[in-house]
């Protein structure tokens, strides 16, 4: 298929280099969004749009939720505690064990949410899609058990 001529000058802005740096901002930052790619390329929305989509085949996609998920070491931790709990209270046969009081939470936030347009990146439509865990605000908290 070949394209009729067409008056007009013809676009300087989608060549080969310019592709190729486009490429290279989105692997170095997969997050960067086109004004940050015009200000170093120095191109048109309009051109990076065109590579990006056209020439690249990337989309940007916000990462999927998941569940909180533990380390190893997280879930090693809270094992080693209730052992511990077990052999302190003879295996909940001891009277002791009712004297642990649960309830009365403080909930004290760690870190603020990463918001979702903040999530986003570039990816290949080939590729799968990203996951991210799913933190509440209050995910980093400690727990205070007080025995008298």
């Amino acid at each position: 298929v070949q394209d009729a001529p067409r008056s007009g000058r013809p676009s300087t802005s989608v060549t080969e280099q310019t592709i190729d740096a486009v490429r290279k901002i989105i692997e170095d930052d997969p997050h960067s969004i086109y004004q940050q790619i015009e200000a170093i390329l120095g191109i048109s929305s309009t051109a990076i749009n065109t590579i990006i989509h056209d020439y690249l085949n990337l989309r940007k996609v916000c990462a999927r939720w998941v569940s909180h998920t533990l380390t190893n070491d997280q879930k090693q931790l809270r094992v080693q505690f209730c052992r511990r709990s077990l052999k302190r209270f003879e295996g909940g046969r001891s009277r002791r064990v009712f004297d642990i009081i649960t309830g009365a939470e403080s909930w004290f936030y760690h870190y603020d949410p990463e918001l979702k347009e903040q999530s986003k990146v570039w990816m290949s439509t080939t590729d799968p899609r990203p996951t991210k865990v799913h933190r509440n605000k209050s995910a980093e908290k400690g727990m205070v058990a007080i025995l008298s």
